[in-house]
């Protein structure tokens, strides 16, 4: 270790008399190896598999269009029937399921922390449960109409 140090010196010795005549040039210092955190490699992980899953949902669909035609219609170019396809139906429909994704995730989340749990899910609260009495009780008295049965499990 202290060989290294010594070669070290030696190198800004060498380099500060190398350039002399500049006198307020100063020797390369090494910069320390900064390391991730922890959740770094999993943290880009799910964005690369959440930017592949958006790409794979607005390139798939009913209507088969080549990956160049969805690139081209996400920008505007092509023909109308693409762009219709991809700006007004596919988009908007993978955007608002990674939205949702991403809502549920951290409701989840705080929950368990809520409760400090890491296994905590509505079932636990009696959510769920309740949500199913109210609907009951609402189809008991003759609603039917699935709105009405959906207000019911919420209140």
């Amino acid at each position: 270790m202290t060989v290294y140090r010594k070669d070290k010196q030696e190198l800004a010795r060498s380099i500060a008399d190398s350039e002399s005549q500049s006198p307020r040039s100063l020797p390369p210092v090494a910069l320390p190896a900064v390391a991730l955190p922890a959740v770094a490699l999993p943290a880009l992980a799910g964005v690369m598999v959440l930017i592949i899953a958006i790409g794979a949902g607005i390139w798939t669909g009913a209507v088969e269009m080549s990956f160049s035609q969805v690139l081209s219609a996400l920008v505007g170019h092509g023909d109308a029937t693409s762009v219709s396809i991809v700006r007004d139906l596919r988009a908007p429909r993978v955007l608002l399921s990674a939205l949702v994704g991403a809502a549920l995730g951290a409701s989840g989340g705080a929950l368990q922390g809520t409760l400090r749990n890491q296994l905590a899910e509505p079932y636990l609260l009696g959510v769920s449960g309740g949500a199913a009495v109210g609907a009951v009780v609402c189809m008991s008295f003759g609603y039917q109409n699935p709105l009405a049965v959906t207000m019911c499990a919420f209140v």
